[in-house]
């Protein structure tokens, strides 16, 4: 029997996914010119193949993915021999995104360009975020359709997958900040715990943080009911004058001004109507909306503070 063809060495070790590249395999026993020798890369035979030696052959490559080395197989006649780890595809590149922005609620179909994501067969997905697309298509080795899913967030990142490679484009994505556009109720008592509707947009899908404040004050509770509103059990405070209210969800804020107001303090009776004209006398004043603790409460008789 004649020896087994030996591959030692490819020229080049890394290329690019829509493949084209001719590469030398060097190595032994691929005999004589006449013979029938050839190659592959991984699974894929060489597009074509070119005896030159006993030692050596070109190899024009496939197109192909996969930054994991692939083993390079000669082929003399039945005979083959095999180097490991001979070949790696360029890992895929994501340049740009287009649009850059959109709703919480996803559903938008934008398209990711970059490079390396082979040709037509391959397995290839996007992401953005930490969520998958909800559908990815490949159009080409330099773009892919990405089928947004709901999410909420400023900046993240889109990430490319190619098999088992990723390539990554930072900040590429935002989606839209919430709104928050109206309140109802619009007023309340000082002791807080009512529940009011705060609606608006771009409050995204349920499992994310969302929440809202009155004022500087967060609600008591916070419940995502839809991505256009959002209730809350407001927290007890003061002040006629209409505060804003913001929406919050995850790290992006939206805010309504002038949009819930506190009921305004009440007098209804003095425990003491009469007293001596230097003063000196404690008397209770009641009524209601003066808050709790903490808030900064006085009452004057006539024109004069207490």
């Amino acid at each position: 029997s004649y020896d087994v063809p030996v591959a030692g060495s490819v020229s080049l070790t890394n290329g690019p996914a829509t493949g084209g590249t001719v590469v030398t395999v060097s190595g032994a026993g691929l005999g004589t010119s006449g013979y029938s020798a050839g190659a592959r890369v991984g699974g894929t035979a060489c597009e074509a193949s070119t005896w030159v030696s006993d030692s050596s052959l070109l190899c024009l490559l496939s197109s192909g993915v996969g930054a994991i080395n692939k083993t390079v197989v000669l082929s003399s006649e039945v005979q083959t021999g095999s180097l490991t780890l001979g070949w790696s595809y360029d890992v895929p590149v994501a340049s740009s995104i287009a649009p850059t922005n959109g709703p919480a609620t996803g559903g938008v179909s934008v398209t990711v360009s970059g490079a390396g994501l082979g040709t037509t067969g391959y397995s290839t997905s996007a992401r953005v975020g930490g969520t998958a697309c909800e559908a990815s298509t490949w159009v080409s080795d330099s773009s892919l359709l990405c089928l947004l899913s709901a999410g909420v967030g400023g900046t993240p990142n889109v990430v490319l997958s190619s098999e088992v490679q990723t390539g990554s484009l930072t900040l590429g994505w935002s989606y839209d900040v919430p709104v928050a556009s109206s309140i109802a109720p619009t007023n309340g008592p000082a002791t807080g715990g009512v529940s009011v509707t705060v609606s608006g947009a771009g409050l995204g899908t349920t499992g994310y943080s969302t929440s809202a404040r009155v004022g500087g004050t967060a609600c008591e509770a916070s419940t995502w009911v839809s991505d256009s509103s959002l209730l809350c059990l407001l927290s007890a405070g003061v002040g006629a004058d209409a505060k804003t209210v913001v929406v919050s969800s995850e790290v992006q804020t939206g805010s309504l001004t002038l949009g819930w107001s506190y009921d305004v303090p009440v007098a209804g009776s003095v425990s003491l109507t009469n007293g001596p004209a230097t003063g000196g006398t404690v008397v209770t004043v009641s009524g209601a909306g003066l808050g709790t603790s903490g808030y900064s409460a006085g009452a004057r008789v006539g024109g004069t503070a207490c």
